[in-house]
């Protein structure tokens, strides 16, 4: 490792898990929050973000293709 930003960041996220006395149960008023959260951030990725950094490419046919936005989106997803 060449930064010491990620022995940090494990060594800190170790200790907010042992700092929790248990994982709390899924249930509506933790998961509906969170599946809001996940579809507006798809959303803005797979309007925004991918279609901006295809269209901008150097190859006509790669960003003329829709097909490279899907696989775009898929990976970015993945």
């Amino acid at each position: 490792m060449l930064s010491g930003v990620f022995p940090i960041l494990y060594t800190l996220t170790q200790a907010v898990v042992e700092y929790f006395p248990a994982v709390p149960m899924p249930g509506p008023e933790s998961e509906i929050p969170l599946a809001v959260l996940d579809g507006f951030t798809r959303a803005y990725l797979l309007c925004n973000l991918i279609p901006k950094s295809v269209v901008v490419g150097t190859s006509q046919t790669i960003s003329s293709s829709p097909w490279t936005l899907i696989i775009a989106s898929l990976v970015c997803l993945l």
